[in-house]
């Protein structure tokens, strides 16, 4: 795993690349699509990081993941954005693929004054909901919010939201735990 000096160094370098094409909420969308993939088929990263494949054929295979992806949401992905993914597989820091995304999304909140919220719910919530919580986000914490959800089916009912490294969960395995933890508590 690479030091959090290194992820932040190559996190800084590509928010000046989406800087530069003026797209840093675009880069950061890839990145959150990308790192999902990375999350849902873990073969995918051992693939991605095995000495035994060639670069070339990595490269050829993130083409075309690249395009299927972005083909089937209508849009073409950003070409600094795909040459960057196969930098980090020629450096073989795929395995550090979340921590630069999220030393990224810090840097780019920080530069824009706004909090990214990062939403862990077990569906998806309506409209009305979602401008609620930003609403509320927002008032709490005093600036803007931007909201990502992510389903997350191990939550049974509640919602965790992660701000700043901060994890606020309201959730009902956070309260059984606690209940949990106050019996056990209460017995020694």
């Amino acid at each position: 795993m690479a030091t959090r000096e290194l992820l932040d160094h190559v996190a800084d370098g590509l928010r000046q690349i989406a800087n530069e094409v003026k797209a840093p909420d675009m880069f950061r969308k890839e990145m959150d699509v990308f790192e999902h993939l990375l999350n849902q088929y873990p073969d995918f990263v051992k693939f991605l990081d095995s000495p035994f494949v060639g670069y070339v054929t990595k490269c050829l295979v993130l083409d075309r993941v690249w395009d299927s992806i972005f083909k089937a949401m209508g849009i073409k992905p950003i070409p600094e954005m795909v040459a960057f993914t196969k930098i980090v597989v020629r450096l073989r820091m795929i395995k550090d693929f979340t921590g630069i995304n999220e030393e990224y999304d810090f840097q780019v909140n920080r530069q824009m004054d706004v909090l990214y919220a990062k939403v862990y719910v077990p569906f998806p919530l309506q409209e009305d909901t979602k401008a609620r919580l930003k609403s509320a986000l927002e008032k709490h914490f005093g600036k803007r919010v931007a909201l990502y959800l992510t389903i997350d089916k191990s939550l049974i009912a509640g919602i965790k939201v992660m701000i700043n490294g901060t994890m606020y969960e309201l959730s009902v395995d956070s309260l059984l735990t606690k209940i949990k933890d106050s019996l056990s508590y209460r017995k020694s």
